[in-house]
């Protein structure tokens, strides 16, 4: 066969190829969009007013049209209640198999696009890609620019954003990364300045059980700070760091969170490091997605609001999670140069009833509980002094020592010089302050 020839038909028959795959991406594409408005359908705070669909070989464009708000059905002065405003966008479609992609351009009034070209100048304020891969995946890149608006006042310095969301149309699971590069605002009239550095937040979640997503959270902030016109007013965090994770198993959530946020200061003063851990275990996931349900899925987002049934539904899924024996713990740590303080709590109910939480004597006999608390007294001290004037830090330092005095000798809280320290105890009924016996009624503080 002529070369030529064999060449022209390749070309041909790659060619034809390219442009099926492009038709079928088309497909997929147009599939896609219309699932979406199909899925918003069901909401009627979301209202699709048009919708104009021009569909070409290799590339499409969408302008749709959403109202958003309720036009009946919320309490007056709910924010939705009435048409709060219209939002239409254009979706500019590629067909290329390996680069099928959505541009989303937000379609802005004149008098609005003034308004934001007064701010972001020639910048597009916000930035919208998203690519889809032909087994369904979703991936959507959100970006807005900084910006800096300086008038009389006040100057406000906007280090930008971006956003990484991905998922797949069934959003059987969810994936997102965001990154504010922080900012800065000063108000001039009052000499208020406000900071807050870069933000990164990232988010593994999966849909699970009954509809709800487990997964985990990271959150880092550089640092915040607000600054008064003097020292005195003051109140700086370092670096802070969070964490979080969320489990599903046999019908019952696990939720924990951690973090930690290093020197603090307030007036300019350090006050330490601190940690926190918090966890609330076994709480019965068909009762979350019933007050989810009742609020958000057949509530707001229908536009119907009957505060008297959800506040029913609420109170019985409530009433569900403590006959369920949920578990909460708490763990509170400051680390300063005199030591370290300490508060932690835990609480767990055992087979709790209806009529348990009416009686105060029967739910006492249902509760396990544990409060302990430690406080270096030489920080207590520190505080005292550096919160006030010599004059009435010296005053206040007197009523602190004579209080603490009080509280040890009617066995409230022990200390060594050194140490303060309080430990409780509720179990099978009875309670302890201190490893001593302790009737909650004769403490006329509680």
């Amino acid at each position: 066969m002529n070369k030529v020839v064999l060449a022209i038909g390749t070309v041909a028959v790659l060619g034809g190829g390219y442009v099926g795959a492009s038709w079928y991406a088309g497909q997929q594409v147009e599939s896609s969009l219309a699932a979406g408005a199909s899925e918003l359908s069901k909401y009627p705070i979301i209202k699709t007013v048009s919708r104009d669909f021009q569909k070409g070989l290799f590339s499409s464009v969408e302008n749709v049209t959403y109202q958003i708000g309720c036009e009946s059905g919320l309490e007056a002065g709910n924010p939705l209640q009435g048409k709060v405003g219209t939002i239409t966008l254009k979706n500019s479609i590629s067909h290329q198999p390996f680069n099928l992609a959505i541009q989303t351009q937000i379609q802005y009034d004149d008098k609005i696009k003034a308004e934001l070209a007064k701010i972001f100048k020639d910048k597009e304020p916000l930035s919208i890609q998203t690519k889809l891969g032909l087994t369904g995946s979703l991936q959507t890149e959100l970006t807005t620019p900084s910006f800096i608006v300086d008038d009389a006042e006040g100057r406000m310095e906007w280090k930008g954003l971006s956003a990484n969301i991905k998922s797949d149309r069934e959003l059987s699971f969810l994936d997102s990364h965001f990154k504010m590069g922080g900012f800065d605002l000063v108000l001039k009239a009052k000499g208020e300045q406000i900071s807050i550095g870069e933000i990164d937040y990232q988010s593994n979640r999966k849909k699970v059980a009954d509809g709800l997503y487990a997964g985990n959270d990271q959150l880092t902030i550089a640092a915040m700070s607000f600054n008064g016109k003097d020292s005195a007013k003051s109140f700086n965090l370092g670096k802070s760091d969070f964490s979080g994770e969320t489990q599903i198993d046999a019908g019952f959530m696990r939720s924990a969170f951690k973090g930690s946020i290093a020197d603090v200061a307030l007036n300019k003063k350090k006050i330490g490091d601190l940690n926190l851990d918090y966890a609330l275990e076994h709480i019965d996931t068909k009762a979350i997605k019933a007050i989810n349900d009742a609020v958000w899925v057949n509530g707001i987002l229908q536009c119907k609001s009957d505060p008297a049934l959800q506040t029913k539904v609420m109170l019985e899924q409530i009433q569900a999670i403590v006959e369920k024996d949920p578990k909460f713990t708490q763990k509170l740590a400051l680390k300063t140069a005199e030591g370290e303080t300490n508060l932690s709590l835990q609480l767990l109910g055992k087979g709790l009833t209806k009529a348990d939480l009416a009686s105060p004597d029967l739910l006492m006999a249902k509760l396990d509980a544990a409060l302990a608390l430690q406080v270096p007294n030489a920080f207590v001290e520190r505080i005292i002094r550096e919160m006030d004037t010599p004059e009435n830090a010296e005053a206040k330092l007197t009523m602190f020592q004579a209080g603490l005095g009080a509280s040890v000798q009617q066995g409230y809280v022990e200390s060594d010089g050194k140490m303060i320290k309080s430990n409780f105890t509720l179990q099978n009924g009875k309670t302890t302050l201190n490893g001593k016996p302790f009737d909650l009624k004769q403490f006329k503080g509680l």
